[in-house]
């Protein structure tokens, strides 16, 4: 309500703007980025760390199951993993429930 009166008073046309593009943003329809098996690689460029033959493919793999996974409970992928941890678990390549 105070930001609804702060507009009117500074004019009829602050308010209408402001729910104009209120509804614009409402109208704007969220698009997923599309999962491509090379995706991953993006992590890798952007991380100082370097990782092996082995860590990549486990990092691909964790990449496609996080993808699947946002997918299917309707979340976005870093919720669900985000970036680092998802490096960091492909980096330590645990052999259990432990060891993760």
């Amino acid at each position: 309500d105070k930001l609804k009166n702060l507009l009117v008073s500074k004019g009829s046309d602050h308010l209408r703007v402001v729910l104009r593009q209120s509804q614009e943003i409402c109208l704007q329809l969220y698009e997923k980025e599309l999962y491509t098996s090379h995706a991953f690689n993006d992590i890798l460029t952007r991380s100082p760390v370097h990782v092996t033959p082995q860590q990549t493919r486990v990092l691909a793999r964790l990449y496609k199951w996080r993808d699947e996974v946002a997918r299917r409970e309707d979340e976005g992928t870093r919720y669900v993993l985000p970036n680092n941890l998802l490096l960091a678990v492909a980096q330590a390549m645990p052999t259990d429930r432990v060891g993760l």
